[in-house]
């Protein structure tokens, strides 16, 4: 360990290549998580919006039986509850509702979109010099940026998570109201 930390004292520029290093893995990392789960709700909500058609188109044909109505309810229930929750996923959120109101006052990020936005011109060009300049602003402006991300993500996979749960839920039941159907529906003949 001695040694490890005069490798540090004699090599100075070590220290903000491994900082860099782990900044740009971790905004590699949750931007990466944001496309993975933004592919994934648009994926089940083309997969249901699909099923949703098949399923009205279908409804037309095979509803000469009562019990036949329950399995298409329930599918169509499923899939427009699950499109909900995968619209929630990838839904635009404001800074205001990811973060808890105590912590608003001083995060402010010249990195995140919204607070560039609340700028001037003039006054962002500022704020970005002094950050710039200083490599304790620097890093903290980062750090704030990747919780912020962080943030939205979590909020994100709870909303995809839902969708799924749903999706799979609601086939399930689905599926067993086909059978009970046909099943009861085969004994009445």
């Amino acid at each position: 360990m001695t040694t490890h930390m005069n490798l540090l004292k004699k090599s100075p520029s070590k220290k903000p290549r491994s900082v860099e290093t782990l900044f740009r893995n971790a905004l590699r990392s949750n931007l990466e998580l944001t496309a993975l789960a933004d592919s994934k709700a648009s994926i089940l909500i083309s997969v249901n919006g699909f099923i949703l058609t098949v399923i009205v188109t279908a409804s037309g044909m095979q509803l000469n039986h009562p019990l036949m109505m329950y399995p298409f309810i329930a599918i169509i229930i499923t899939a427009m509850a699950s499109i909900f929750f995968a619209t929630k996923a990838i839904q635009p959120r404001y800074k205001e509702n990811i973060m808890h109101k105590e912590y608003l006052e001083n995060y402010t990020s010249i990195l995140y979109f919204q607070d560039i936005s609340s700028l001037s011109p003039m006054e962002y060009l500022a704020q970005a010099k002094e950050v710039i300049l200083s490599t304790e602003k620097t890093q903290e402006n980062i750090l704030q940026h990747l919780h912020i991300l962080g943030a939205e993500i979590k909020i994100k996979y709870y909303w995809l998570r839902q969708a799924y749960a749903i999706f799979s839920l609601g086939l399930i039941v689905s599926m067993m109201l086909v059978v009970f159907a046909l099943v009861n529906m085969g004994t009445e003949l």
